[in-house]
């Protein structure tokens, strides 16, 4: 069974595609308050991989000072950029997560 919080943002999509939809009386989620918690998460995650990559940044330097690769947790070497891939990933998929947010909830436009 859906809770109220998946019915309020399911509706709240609709109402964004679908101009003639109109919300339920008990649904007190606003564009205003979904944004705020949407963007507000994915900037904390953009901030958790800007910290992974200060970190990385030291890690590289004592890789190449050592001339030791980094292994993974079964002691395999890793290669030196394996982290490096792995926030772009990361910050690609979040690239296009905001992309279809802003086009549903900011532009209003869904065929973006």
């Amino acid at each position: 069974m859906a809770g109220y919080d998946v019915i309020n943002r399911l509706e709240l999509f609709l109402s964004r595609i679908m101009p003639d939809f109109e919300l339920s009386i008990e649904n007190t989620l606003t564009i205003k308050n979904f944004t705020s918690d949407y963007i507000g998460d994915i900037t904390n995650q953009i901030d958790i991989i800007a910290d992974r990559l200060k970190r990385y940044c030291f890690t590289l330097t004592q890789q190449a000072r050592k001339k030791e690769p980094e292994t993974d947790f079964k002691g395999n070497p890793v290669s030196p950029t394996q982290r490096l891939e792995n926030n772009i990933n990361e910050l690609i998929e979040l690239k296009e997560q905001i992309d279809r947010f802003w086009a549903v909830y900011i532009d209003g436009d869904i065929r973006k």
